[in-house]
């Protein structure tokens, strides 16, 4: 069975403690934050970018929905759209690209364009993997990866595997302390 959109992105969530250490015996996989616009990309021939809100983006991505056409690859991708612009992520570059023409869009896509950093990957040819663990899924995402050239336009998110929430806590860099954090303990 194939996954389909409009479907729910999985997000972070709020907790009032940190594990304590030792309390998820699998470590932790601790994924940097970045400033952009989530989206769930619906690779293959008709390829589909949908917001965290379930809205269609595909229009104001078009180098993404181009390259995750390319994958040919019936795959369902959990990212974040991003723009570099100076070495650094450009937030407002991203809103330039909503309720735009398609002449427009084009042009902004080629004067800087988007990339989608991966950090998960829920379905690869028929097999949802929402029940899969994060360590599966994430080597299923890397292998998929190794296995196209994507032109740097889809890339996966660097990930750090710590043993618990106080390596990433009492970081003296607050830079380090900001990103998505989940349990990679047995079963999860």
């Amino acid at each position: 069975m194939s996954l389909a959109h409009p479907l729910e992105p999985m997000l972070a969530k709020p907790v009032p403690q940190l594990p304590g250490p030792g309390a998820l015996p699998g470590g932790l996989a601790f994924e940097p934050k970045y400033d952009g616009f989530r989206l769930l990309v619906f690779a293959g021939a008709d390829a589909f970018l949908q917001s965290r809100s379930g809205g269609d983006l595909t229009g104001a991505f078009p180098e993404i929905a181009a390259a995750a056409a390319a994958l040919d690859e019936n795959v369902v991708i959990d990212g974040e759209a991003v723009i570099y612009s100076g070495g650094r992520l450009d937030f407002g570059a991203l809103q330039q690209r909503m309720g735009r023409r398609p002449r427009n869009v084009a042009r902004l896509a080629s004067e800087q364009p988007a990339h989608l950093v991966a950090f998960d990957l829920l379905q690869h040819a028929d097999a949802e993997m929402l029940d899969w663990t994060y360590q599966e899924r994430r080597a299923a995402l890397e292998s998929l990866f190794q296995g196209h050239d994507m032109h740097e336009v889809l890339r996966p998110q660097p990930v750090q595997l710590v043993r618990d929430a106080f390596q990433i806590h009492s970081s003296p860099h607050p830079s380090v302390r900001q990103g998505r954090v989940c349990s990679v303990s047995p079963g999860t």
